[in-house]
């Protein structure tokens, strides 16, 4: 009887650990967050709380070559410039070149879709002796706009003070939707006024958008 007793013990012990384990299981994975990068501000975030604007259907399918394998479709940054229309995606791990993409700019002009890195043209800079008289149109850095290097260091150049203008605006509209997919101003700013996020921007290279971010902070909410 006691040895009955004993077992009877023992099967319990076994069944409550078993749920213990199991419940913890269950913890983990609901509390595991899915985290993304903004490829313009470099602010990660958890997807579950901060929700950006998808990817309208018809680009998706335009720029199915370029987007694919990329489950993850969210516009950063959207700004149209004459006949074209700029948009800022994070790319997602690719299966089928076994790569991680940094991050998009999408370039949509004439029903067709263009794709560069978005972080060559959020480094570039203006050029160090100043604009000159250009027929520039007003477009984002491309891989054919101008680079300058320094000590082995290399960035693409603004061909006008338009082209410039118009970063800024890209940048400017990222924090805009930022704001909203944080679900405010002030939750943003927890986020993005942070001497580490400026370091990062910084080592980063990403000087204009370093500019726009501090400008937003200095002001009061």
């Amino acid at each position: 009887m006691k040895l009955i007793n004993k077992s009877v013990q023992m099967l319990c012990c076994s069944i409550f650990l078993l749920s213990f384990i199991e419940s913890n299981a269950q913890i983990k994975n609901a509390t595991k967050r899915e985290m993304r990068t903004n490829p313009v501000l470099l602010l990660e975030y958890d997807i579950s709380k901060v929700k950006y604007e998808q990817f309208p259907i018809t680009y998706i399918e335009m720029c199915a070559k370029e987007l694919s394998g990329e489950k993850y479709r969210r516009i950063y940054a959207r700004i149209r410039s004459g006949e074209s229309e700029y948009l800022a995606n994070m790319g997602v791990w690719n299966s089928n070149i076994e790569d991680y993409n940094e991050g998009d700019l999408i370039l949509i002009k004439n029903n067709k879709c263009e794709m560069f890195g978005i972080g060559g043209a959020l480094m570039a800079l203006p050029p160090k002796n100043g604009y000159h008289k250009t027929t520039s149109k007003d477009t984002l850095p491309w891989f054919d706009s101008p680079n300058e290097c320094v000590n082995g260091q290399c960035h693409l150049v603004f061909r006008s003070i338009q082209e410039e203008q118009l970063m800024r605006s890209f940048v400017r509209d990222a924090i805009q939707r930022a704001i909203t997919a944080y679900g405010g101003d002030v939750h943003f700013r927890v986020q993005a006024c942070k001497p580490e996020e400026e370091k990062e921007l910084s080592e980063a290279g990403f000087s204009i958008v370093l500019q726009e971010l501090k400008a937003y902070c200095s002001k009061a909410p």
